[in-house]
């Protein structure tokens, strides 16, 4: 049974601005799992890395795209992730595995988050939003705080970053990071999405286009 889907609230208009949302983050952090909850409504069961770029349209009740969801699809351990990639991003998702054997959630971001600036330029990144999420958040106690070695990083000034947990097992938060993330992309476009708010349903079982550079 599919789980109920959250709603995006925007605003109808005949001038829909494209949204470009990027997932980042290292292999196996749950990336593809996330985005099939989104997409899905339900968990992944044995998630396959796939080879190219994925990226699903986000649609409205109206049956209008207002936005792009990318996946890396896998290529990040490849390191062959190009600026196309990033070219024209309004909002990103940093994903970390909150219990990675090896390595702090601060390790697992940064990176992600420098490659972001050196693609798009510090003042570009300054305007849009930034996410970062801890996902497989199942595995941790019911009282969950963000990793000390984040700190700097999610309170940068000038910055709109915001932390959150996730788990793309139980669901937890995956519709609320998504559709918050494209709220707050369209309030920093200034976009006459926002100007009339009503509610739109994220449709479930849209196609999956697969892209390769």
């Amino acid at each position: 049974m599919h789980a109920q889907m959250d709603h995006v609230l925007i605003a109808q208009s005949t001038a829909v601005k494209m949204i470009k949302m990027l997932l980042l983050g290292n292999t196996n952090v749950g990336k593809t799992s996330m985005l099939h909850f989104f997409h899905r409504g339900k968990s992944l069961d044995n998630p396959l890395a796939t080879i190219g770029i994925d990226f699903i349209p986000v649609k409205d009740k109206n049956d209008r795209t207002f936005a792009h969801i990318w996946d890396t699809g896998g290529l990040e351990r490849y390191k062959c992730i190009n600026r196309h990639y990033y070219t024209g991003a309004n909002c990103v998702m940093i994903v970390y595995d909150v219990e990675h054997p090896t390595q702090n959630a601060y390790d697992q971001v940064q990176p992600w988050y420098d490659d972001l600036v050196d693609m798009c330029g510090v003042e570009a990144v300054q305007k849009i939003p930034i996410f970062v999420v801890g996902n497989k958040a199942e595995k941790l106690a019911k009282t969950q705080q963000m990793c000390a070695s984040l700190k700097p990083l999610v309170e940068r000034k000038n910055q709109r970053f915001k932390h959150m947990f996730t788990s793309a097992r139980t669901g937890k938060n995956i519709q609320i990071a998504f559709s918050s993330l494209l709220c707050a992309s369209q309030q920093t476009q200034n976009s006459p999405l926002v100007n009339v708010r009503t509610r739109v349903e994220v449709k479930q079982n849209t196609p999956v286009i697969h892209c390769c550079y």
